[in-house]
């Protein structure tokens, strides 16, 4: 389920599409409010969450363009597979499920190339059009006027090379939610408690995840 087939270009530790998905879903963000990762990496929260919002199936332009192995099985049914195919491609929308147009996506990275690989990325997902990846510094970020949610799965180190740095990273985000985004709540990856801590905001939810072995929590915030 984490093969989608739009991330042919990912960053040094990627996060598996069926994870994020799962993850947006935890949030219940449902499109309605301006959604923000300010550490985006390739991308792969926010194109998930805007596939979901739009009801855009996952894997659907993977289906489309390949042979998969069960397609070779003595019972498979070609016009079954067609007629689904079908009817997943029908329940893609350009609006909300109520008509409304999407709020504002947003993600920023301090990498250019890593900005441009989630350019590709929401490209190869067929969602560009309703999210803008910017290259920034998550310290420069000045959020929208109406309050929403923001994203993030930090590095756990390897991007950063040592503790130290990590915790500066942590404690400059925490600063920066604190002093320019009141009334947005804060979702965040956390496999590394100690880092976490030097944000200085306390937890509301702490939901157990395991990212790819590594014991992690899925922390939300409201940011005041």
């Amino acid at each position: 389920m984490h093969r989608r087939g739009y991330r042919p270009a990912m960053g040094l530790a990627p996060l598996k599409e069926n994870l994020a998905a799962g993850l947006i879903a935890l949030t219940g963000w449902d499109g309605s409010l301006p959604l923000v990762d300010p550490l985006c990496g390739s991308g792969t929260l926010l194109i998930e969450a805007a596939a979901m919002a739009l009801g855009r199936a996952p894997g659907l332009e993977l289906a489309q363009a390949s042979r998969f192995a069960l397609q070779r099985w003595p019972d498979f049914e070609a016009l079954l597979w067609r007629d689904e195919l079908a009817v997943a491609t029908a329940l893609g929308r350009s609006k909300l499920i109520d008509g409304s147009p999407m709020a504002p996506i947003f993600g920023f990275d301090n990498n250019a190339a890593v900005v441009e690989q989630a350019k590709q990325n929401a490209a190869a997902a067929g969602v560009s059009p309703w999210l803008q990846f910017e290259l920034a510094d998550f310290r420069d970020f000045q959020p929208p006027q109406q309050a929403g949610l923001i994203v993030c799965n930090p590095p756990y180190g390897v991007r950063l090379g040592n503790e130290e740095n990590l915790e500066q990273l942590f404690f400059d985000l925490g600063q920066m939610l604190k002093q320019r985004c009141s009334g947005w709540q804060l979702w965040l990856l956390s496999g590394d408690p100690a880092s976490t801590a030097a944000m200085r905001l306390k937890a509301r939810r702490r939901i157990p995840i395991s990212n790819g072995g590594i014991d992690c929590r899925w922390l939300n915030y409201e940011i005041r």
